[in-house]
C-alpha cells in the first residue's frame, strides 16, 4: 500500500463519519422545532385562530426552527474531526495499532522527516488495517443509523400532521392572500361608499375560505356593535342597515377570517317635494282638462297637451329617461324647479332622475306614465236590409246604418255600386254645425230603386261612418252587402224550384255559383281594404286561387246544363252565361296581376249575369211547367209516387234543417261563453286603469286575451262551413283583430289603449251573437213553414179523398135507382090492368104516384127521369102509400142509405167501410 492509500482510506473515513453526525444533527434540530408547530396546531384544534394570528404564530416558529437548525449545524460542523482525530479514534478503538498509525501519518504529513523504517512502518500499517473494519470502528462511537432513521421518521410523521391541520392552511391561506396583496380572505360589499340620509345600505360577504358564518362590526356615534349576517343569494352573507342618518364604518368577521374597515358616508338626497301633472285633451274629444299632484300612472287621449311641473328639495339637474333610448334633459343649470311640456303622441314612460351639485344621481321612486289612448276608428254595421235581400224594381229601400266612436258620430253614408258601375254615396246622416255629437246613434234613409234598376240587377253596398277626429276625420267601413232586384213572383218561383227531391228545377239551380261568386267579391273587398299591409299579398294569392276555381266550375256547370236542361236554356241564357264567364276570367287575369279594383268591377259584373241568368232559369221552368203564360194549360195533377218522392224530400230536407240548427245553436252557447269570458277581462283592466299594474298581472291579462283570441278564431273558421253564417264569420273576425291588438298593447302596459279594444272585441262578438241568433230563427221559422206546408199537402189530400168517396157513393146510388126503375115498369103495366083504388091499404100505387117515385132524384143523377109518368098523381106526394118510402129510394140489404153517405162524406169514410157497417 502506498502512502496515497492511506491517506485516501483516513479521507474516506472522515468523510463517513462527518455525514453520519451531520445527520444526526439536523434530524434532531428540526424535530425540535417542529414540536412547538405541532403542539399549536394541536391547541388550534380547541381555540380556534384566525388567519393572521395563525400565520403570525406559524412564521414566528419557522424563522425560529430555522435558526435553531441552522445553529445546530454549524455547531455539527465545528465537531467534524480532521485526519489526526480520525488516527486517534482508531487507535484508541484499536489498541493493535499501538502507535503505528500515529507515526505513519506524522511521516506522510512531513515527508522530510522520514527515516529508513518508514517503508517498513508503511508495510506493517498496510497490514493492520487490511486486517481491520475501520468503518465500524470509527462509527462505534456515533450516533447508530437506526435511531438516526428513526429521528428522521417522527420528524416527517410530525411534519404531516402539522400540514393537514386547518392552522397550516390558515397559514399559508393568509400568506397567499398577502402575495395577491388580499389580505382579508373575503369580498366585502359596498367596500367604501356614500348613502343619502335615509336610504339603506345593504352589506354583503362572500367568504373565500373557512366557516360560512359573519358578524359585522359597525362603529358610529352611538358606539360600536356587532350584529350576525344572514344567509342570501349566490352563497353570500348580507347585513342590512336601514334608514342611514349619520356616517359609519363596519367591518365584517368569520371564526377565521377578518376584513378591512370600510366607510359609509351620507348626504342628502335631493328629492321630488312637490310635482303638477295637466293634460289637456284634444278639443275635439270634448273632454275637460284634469291636474293630479302626483305621479300616479294616466291615461290621455292620443294628441293631448302634457305639462309636468316639479319642485325638488335641492337645486338639482332633471333628466328624463325613457325605457329603451337616450336620455332626455330638462333644462340647463341646476335648479329647485322645473318643468317638461310635450304633445302626447305615443305612450310616455319615463325614469325621473335627479343630479346634485356633488355629483350625487337619485331616481324618484315614481316613474312619469301617461298612456296615450288611441281614438280608433268608428265601428259601424248595417241594419237593414238584410245581406242578399230581394226586392222588385219599384221598392223603396230603407238604408239603416249604426254606429259607435270613443267621442262621436259626425256623418254616416252608404256607398252603392248596380252591376259594375262605380260606387256612388247616398248619405244616411250628416252632423250639422253646433249639434252634439254622440258616440253611437242608429239612422237610416229611403233609397227609391224604380227608374234605376231592372229586373236581374244586383246592387253592392257598404256602410261608411266617420269620426270627429282631428286633423281629418276617422272612418270605419262594413263588409260589401247585396241587394238583388227579383221579379214580383220570384218567392213563389224560388219555391218552385227549390222543391223536393228528384224535380226537373233542381238541375237548373245556379244559387251555389251565386253565392260563391258574392264570397269572392267579399274577399277581394276585404283585400283592397287592407292593400297597405304585408299580409295582404297572401290574401290576394288565396282570392285568385278562389277566383281561377270558380270560373272553372262555372264553365264546367255550363257544359252541364247544355247537356241536361234542354228547352230550359232557351232565350238569353246561352249569351248571358258566356257573358259571365268571360267576366269570371278576366276578373281573375286582374287579380293576377295585383289589380284587386279592376278585378272587383268584372266580379259584379259576372254577378248581374248569374241572377239574370237564375231568373230566366225560373221563367223557363215554370212555362214548361204549364204555370207561365196567360191562356196555358191547368196544371196536372202530380201522381203519387212524385208526391211520395216531393214528402219524402220534404222530410230528408227537414231533418237536415233540424241537425243544423242544433249546430248552430251548439255555436251559440260557445259564443256566448266567449262574451262571457271578455267581459270577465274587460272588468279586469278597468279594476287596473288608476293604479300601476304588476308585469305579472299584465302577463295574465294578456294571456287571457290571447285564448279567448284563439277560440273566436276556432269558432270562425268552424262557422264559414255554413255559407249563409258569413255575416257571423265576419263580425267574430272583426272581433279577434280587436282582441289580438288589446293583447298586444297589454303586454306593452298600454291598459287604456286595451281596455278600448277590449270593449271594441266585446261589441263585435255581441254582433256576432245577434247574427247568428237572427239566423237560428229564420231556420226555425223556414222549419215552420216546411212543416205547414207538409201539414197543407196532407189535408189536400184528405179532401181529395174525401171527394172521391162522395162521387163514388153518388155514382153507386144513381146506378142502384136506375136499375130499380127499370125493374119498376112492367109493375106499372100490370097495376093499370088491375086498376086498384087509391086509398086501399096493401095496394099497389097509382101510376102516377110510382112516377114521383121514380122522379125523387137530384138534378143530374142518373135515373127514371121525371117526366115518365103524366098521371094524374104527378104534382102529388111524393111518399107510396100510408108514408111508406117510395121503391126506388128504399135502399137494399147491404147497401147505405142516403143519409149515411152524407155522414160519410163529412166525416171521410170510405164506402167500403160503409158499406161493411
Amino acid at each position: 500500500m502506498t502512502d496515497q492509500g492511506i491517506h485516501a482510506i483516513l479521507r474516506s473515513e472522515r468523510q463517513a463519519l462527518t455525514r453520519r453526525l451531520l445527520l444526526t444533527a439536523f434530524g434532531q434540530a428540526v424535530g425540535v422545532a417542529l414540536f412547538p408547530l405541532l403542539l399549536i396546531t394541536v391547541a388550534d384544534r380547541f381555540m380556534v385562530l384566525r388567519e393572521p394570528v395563525a400565520f403570525g404564530l406559524a412564521l414566528a416558529l419557522g424563522v425560529t426552527g430555522v435558526i435553531f437548525v441552522l445553529f445546530r449545524l454549524a455547531s455539527a460542523l465545528r465537531r467534524i474531526p480532521t485526519e489526526q482525530q480520525v488516527v486517534l479514534l482508531l487507535e484508541k478503538n484499536c489498541p493493535q495499532l499501538m502507535d503505528s498509525l500515529a507515526c505513519l501519518q506524522e511521516e506522510l504529513a512531513s515527508p522530510e522527516r522520514r527515516s529508513a523504517l518508514h517503508e517498513v512502518l508503511l508495510a506493517r500499517v498496510s497490514e493492520m488495517l487490511n486486517a481491520l473494519d475501520l468503518r465500524q470502528e470509527v462509527m462505534r462511537d456515533a450516533t447508530p443509523m437506526g435511531r438516526v432513521l428513526a429521528v428522521y421518521v417522527l420528524t416527517a410523521a410530525m411534519i404531516i400532521g402539522v400540514a393537514v391541520q386547518p392552522f397550516a392552511g390558515k397559514a399559508l391561506a393568509h400568506g397567499q392572500s398577502l402575495a395577491d396583496k388580499d389580505a382579508s380572505g373575503l369580498l366585502v360589499l359596498p367596500g367604501n361608499a356614500e348613502s343619502a340620509i335615509g336610504g339603506d345600505v345593504a352589506i354583503s360577504a362572500e367568504i373565500l375560505r373557512g366557516a360560512r358564518e359573519a358578524t359585522v362590526e359597525i362603529r358610529s356615534a352611538r358606539g360600536e356593535h356587532s350584529y350576525a349576517m344572514y344567509e342570501a343569494e349566490e352563497a353570500k352573507l348580507a347585513y342590512d342597515v336601514f334608514a342611514v342618518d349619520s356616517d359609519f364604518s363596519y367591518r365584517v368577521s368569520t371564526p377565521t377570517l377578518r376584513s378591512a374597515w370600510y366607510a359609509i358616508s351620507t348626504y342628502e338626497r335631493p328629492g321630488i317635494r312637490q310635482v303638477t301633472v295637466r293634460v289637456t285633451p284634444p278639443a275635439y274629444t270634448k273632454l275637460p282638462a284634469r291636474e293630479q299632484l302626483s305621479l300616479d300612472d294616466l291615461q290621455a287621449p292620443e294628441g293631448s297637451e302634457i305639462e309636468v311641473n316639479f319642485v325638488f328639495t335641492l337645486p338639482v339637474a332633471l333628466e328624463l329617461v325613457p325605457v329603451e333610448g337616450d336620455a332626455l334633459t330638462v333644462g340647463e343649470t341646476l335648479a329647485a324647479t322645473g318643468r317638461y311640456a310635450a304633445v302626447l303622441e305615443e305612450t310616455m314612460d319615463y325614469g325621473i332622475v335627479m343630479t346634485d351639485a356633488a355629483g350625487h344621481r337619485e331616481q324618484a321612486g315614481r316613474r312619469l306614465r301617461i298612456e296615450a289612448v288611441p281614438d280608433l276608428p268608428p265601428a259601424v254595421h248595417v241594419v237593414a236590409p238584410e245581406d242578399d235581400a230581394h226586392v222588385h224594381v219599384e221598392s223603396e229601400v230603407t238604408f239603416a246604418l249604426s254606429g259607435i266612436d270613443d267621442y262621436g258620430i259626425t256623418a254616416m253614408t252608404i256607398f252603392y255600386a248596380i252591376n259594375d258601375d262605380d260606387f256612388q254615396p247616398h248619405p244616411v246622416y250628416f252632423a250639422k254645425d253646433g249639434e252634439t255629437l254622440e258616440k253611437s246613434r242608429t239612422d237610416s234613409a229611403v233609397f227609391e230603386l224604380d227608374g234605376l234598376v231592372v229586373e236581374g240587377d244586383v246592387i253592392s253596398y257598404y256602410g261608411v261612418a266617420s269620426d270627429n277626429a282631428e286633423p281629418e276625420n276617422q272612418t270605419g267601413e262594413t263588409d260589401v252587402r247585396f241587394l238583388e232586384i227579383r221579379p214580383l213572383e220570384d218567392e213563389s218561383i224560388s219555391t218552385q224550384m227549390s222543391g223536393g227531391s228528384g224535380s226537373k228545377s233542381e238541375d237548373l239551380n245556379i244559387s251555389d255559383l251565386i253565392v260563391e261568386q258574392k264570397h269572392l267579391i267579399r274577399a277581394t273587398w276585404g283585400a283592397l281594404r287592407r292593400i297597405e299591409r304585408p299580409e295582404t299579398k297572401a290574401e290576394l294569392e288565396r282570392v285568385t286561387r278562389d277566383a281561377e276555381q270558380l270560373a272553372t266550375a262555372a264553365a264546367k256547370r255550363w257544359e252541364e246544363l247544355k247537356e241536361r236542361a234542354g228547352e230550359a236554356l232557351g232565350g238569353p241564357i246561352p249569351e248571358l252565361f258566356e257573358e259571365a264567364l268571360t267576366s269570371m276570367q278576366n276578373a281573375s287575369v286582374a287579380l293576377e296581376s295585383a289589380l284587386p279594383r279592376e278585378s272587383m268591377k268584372f266580379q259584379q259584373d259576372s254577378l248581374a249575369k248569374l241572377i239574370q241568368i237564375e231568373i230566366e232559369l225560373l221563367k223557363n221552368s215554370m212555362q214548361a211547367e204549364g204555370q207561365g203564360g196567360e191562356g196555358g194549360e191547368p196544371p196536372k195533377e202530380p201522381p203519387e209516387n212524385a208526391q211520395a218522392q216531393e214528402s219524402e224530400g220534404d222530410e230528408k230536407s227537414a231533418q237536415k234543417q233540424k241537425e243544423r240548427v242544433a249546430d248552430l245553436k251548439a255555436f251559440l252557447n260557445r259564443l256566448e261563453m266567449l262574451i262571457h269570458k271578455q267581459e270577465n277581462i274587460i272588468s279586469e283592466i278597468s279594476r287596473n286603469l288608476r293604479k300601476p299594474i304588476t308585469p305579472a298581472a299584465r302577463d295574465h291579462l294578456a294571456n287571457e286575451q290571447h285564448a279567448n283570441e284563439q277560440d273566436c278564431e276556432v269558432l270562425r273558421a268552424e262557422l264559414r262551413q255554413f255559407e249563409e253564417a258569413y255575416p257571423v264569420a265576419s263580425e267574430l273576425q272583426n272581433a279577434s283583430a280587436n282582441m289580438g291588438e288589446a293583447k298586444r298593447r297589454l303586454r306593452s302596459g298600454a291598459t287604456g289603449a286595451s281596455h278600448v279594444l277590449a270593449k271594441r272585441g266585446h261589441h263585435f262578438l255581441e254582433r256576432a251573437y245577434e247574427r247568428l241568433s237572427q239566423l237560428i230563427d229564420a231556420y226555425e221559422a223556414d222549419q215552420f213553414t216546411k212543416a205547414q206546408r207538409q201539414l197543407d199537402r196532407l189535408v189536400k189530400k184528405q179532401e181529395e179523398l174525401k171527394r172521391d168517396t162522395e162521387t163514388a157513393a153518388k155514382q153507386k146510388q144513381d146506378q142502384k135507382k136506375a136499375e130499380a126503375a127499370k125493374k119498376s115498369e112492367p109493375k106499372l103495366a100490370r097495376n093499370d090492368e088491375k086498376q086498384p083504388s087509391p086509398g086501399q091499404s096493401g095496394k099497389p100505387q097509382q101510376p102516377g104516384e110510382a112516377g114521383k117515385a121514380c122522379a125523387t132524384g137530384k138534378p143530374g143523377q142518373t135515373g127514371a127521369p121525371s117526366q115518365q109518368a103524366g098521371g094524374p098523381g104527378a104534382g102529388g106526394q111524393s111518399g107510396g102509400k100510408d108514408g111508406q118510402p117510395p121503391l126506388d129510394s128504399a135502399p137494399k140489404s147491404g147497401q147505405p142509405s142516403a143519409d149515411e153517405t152524407a155522414q160519410a162524406s163529412k166525416t171521410g169514410t170510405s164506402s167500403a167501410e160503409l158499406k161493411k157497417r
